[in-house]
């Protein structure tokens, strides 16, 4: 009921809504697309933004707040993690069976350093022993049912050691 007396809405409760506020800017895409992974480049100033819709890295300058050229990369990518350096940035193309390099100072992929991520097959080796027989059950990982492992690179890091470390996209 409204102060005037008027009935908006009789038997019925309101519909509540709610709200986030944070503090920041919205900045669009260039190009549009949609962002799945970032990764932020402090000594550079950049944020690293990559585009799985444009099969592209995006550059955003945290200084200018604009975007540069963007830098091509595999099809479809999507997790990104810097190199132990931090002069190149690893880029796993969720599209493809690979993961590119992105050389950061000279803002482009290094073609000669991408890596191939082929399938890998895993078996569960079982050991039953009786009777002075031996046995191995060998079970194929995983199961011809889906969801099975591919080879498409879906999530990247690079660990202490600077070993590559990514997760693959079922099938």
């Amino acid at each position: 009921t409204l102060a005037t007396g008027e009935v908006v809405a009789a038997g019925r409760g309101g519909q509540r809504v709610t709200r986030s506020v944070v503090a920041g800017k919205t900045v669009l895409l260039p190009a549009g697309g949609k962002i799945m992974d970032a990764a932020v480049d402090t000594a550079r100033r950049r944020l690293y933004l990559s585009n799985i819709g444009t099969n592209q890295l995006e550059v955003f300058d945290l200084v200018a707040e604009r975007f540069n050229k963007a830098i091509g990369v595999g099809s479809e990518p999507w997790g990104v993690a810097f190199t132990r350096d931090n002069d190149s940035l690893w880029v796993a193309n969720s599209g493809g069976a690979n993961l590119s390099v992105v050389d950061l100072d000279a803002n482009l992929e290094v073609d000669s350093d991408r890596l191939l991520t082929p399938d890998v097959l895993l078996f569960n080796v079982e050991l039953k022993t009786g009777e002075g027989s031996i046995q191995y059950i060998v079970t194929p990982l995983p199961q011809a049912s889906p969801p099975a492992f591919s080879d498409r690179p879906q999530f990247v890091a690079v660990d202490s050691f600077g070993n590559v470390v990514y997760s693959t996209k079922t099938s």
